[in-house]
């Protein structure tokens, strides 16, 4: 790919064994990008987000929304009203 060819000759890519696991992989590239980072940063623990996207922690379960969607509800009732005042709002005119 060109946009790796072009960090690769400035020396700014770094080389990532993939095959490894995932948090060996993750400890892989911190070590390799720790010169370029914040030693704050490196440091911290791993927020759940990030436990998450590694896949060391599961995703939380989607809780199953009722049959009829509330907020599809609204959405409709509001389209009427509005229909409802254009109708009231249109002035008469009377045949002299």
């Amino acid at each position: 790919m060109p946009t790796v060819e072009i960090f690769r000759k400035a020396g700014k890519a770094v080389e990532v064994d993939t095959s490894l696991e995932r948090q060996a992989v993750y400890n892989l590239v911190v070590s390799k990008l720790s010169p370029f980072t914040d030693g704050a940063m490196t440091s911290r623990p791993l927020s759940e987000r990030s436990e998450m996207l590694l896949g060391l922690r599961p995703y939380p379960k989607r809780e199953k929304k009722p049959d009829g969607d509330k907020k599809d509800d609204k959405k409709d009732d509001k389209k009427e009203e509005k229909k409802d005042v254009k109708k009231e709002e249109t002035p008469k005119v009377e045949d002299e």
